[in-house]
């Protein structure tokens, strides 16, 4: 599929997260939660949680430096 057809966040059909979420878990790693319980918090995979907190996935939601 073309990068511009693709379809990014909670638009994604398969998406278990939305933007709200996403937030939340990076507020809850910068409060010091474990990324273990907000992976079971939110029914996601620990990798996951890296990987949003990391800013590899959901990009667009990263504040503008």
């Amino acid at each position: 599929q073309r990068p511009e057809n693709r379809l990014f966040g909670s638009k994604n059909g398969n998406s278990k997260l939305n933007a709200e979420k996403v937030l939340q878990i990076r507020a809850m790693f910068t409060e010091g939660h474990a990324m273990n319980g907000i992976a079971r918090h939110f029914n996601i995979c620990r990798p996951t949680v890296k990987q949003i907190v990391t800013g590899f996935t959901w990009k667009h939601l990263l504040p503008h430096a």
